[in-house]
């Protein structure tokens, strides 16, 4: 759809985890697409995911009273489904690895013109010098946290840490997640 309005010179680049639940029909209509997966600990993404969303939904409560704990529950099997999914359907399709890169989060955003090189790499594609200077220039323009940050814990919203790694133990532990240095979000300091 995207390509009718305005092809693509090279190849189309699309984030957004809500593509994850249908990853199996994603690569069965597109048998040829390179698909990155960016891994980061659920037990960090979960609470930012449901403050996120809480932001969203807050202004539209009837009686300003907001169920965090209840809203958490709605909220954590959809996230899930983001990392599930993908990994089930790899699990069952082996012969697309070649296809599929895992971007680690905390080595992306630790270097992340190093790791925009593995994924170019990884595919075959290349890293023209302009195009290394323009990702030079986004990046020192585009900090994280460069307009502050919002805060959120588990506790917040009464998610189970120690729950949530037993019952997702398989991805949890094929990516090294853990509970330790799993941190409360602070209010950044510029706020």
């Amino acid at each position: 759809m995207l390509d009718a309005y305005r092809p693509a010179r090279s190849h189309w680049i699309l984030k957004a985890p809500t593509y994850t639940n249908a990853f199996p029909l994603l690569s069965q209509e597109y048998p040829d697409a390179r698909i990155v997966i960016t891994h980061r600990n659920p037990l960090i993404t979960l609470p930012s995911v449901c403050r996120l969303l809480e932001s969203w939904c807050i202004a539209v409560t009837r009686d300003g009273c907001f169920d965090k704990h209840r809203f958490a529950k709605l909220v954590s099997p959809r996230l899930t489904h983001t990392f599930s999914v993908p990994f089930q359907y790899r699990r069952v399709n082996p012969d697309k690895g070649r296809q599929i890169f895992d971007c680690m989060y905390d080595e992306l955003f630790a270097d992340p013109l190093a790791m925009v090189k593995r994924i170019y790499n990884f595919f075959g594609l290349e890293v023209t010098p302009v195009f290394e200077q323009r990702m030079r220039t986004y990046f020192d323009n585009n900090r994280q946290g460069k307009y502050g940050r919002h805060t959120y814990s588990l506790k917040e919203y009464a998610i189970d840490p120690e729950e949530f790694l037993q019952a997702h133990s398989e991805y949890m532990n094929q990516y090294g997640f853990k509970l330790e240095g799993v941190v409360e979000r602070k209010r950044a300091a510029s706020l």
